[in-house]
């Protein structure tokens, strides 16, 4: 879903990469799970993610990586 590019995405690079999906889920809600990634829950994200109709923001609970398969790599 996000595009590759060297280094990490910030806060900023993140709600522009959500403000393009709004191309693909057409007015449908979507609901976005996340780890605990310090980006994901940077004083911006939830922020923004208040300001979207469209979005919901749920994060996943610490050290459960049953639930996060990236985790079992």
């Amino acid at each position: 879903m996000f595009p590759p590019q060297a280094g990490s995405y910030d806060a900023a690079g993140l709600i522009e990469v959500l403000e393009q999906m709004t191309v693909f889920h057409r007015g449908e809600q979507v609901v976005l799970v996340w780890d605990g990634l310090s980006t994901h829950w940077s004083r911006e994200m939830p922020a923004w993610g208040a300001e979207q109709d469209w979005l919901t923001l749920e994060r996943l609970p610490a050290y459960v990586p049953e639930l996060n398969p990236v985790e079992l790599l």
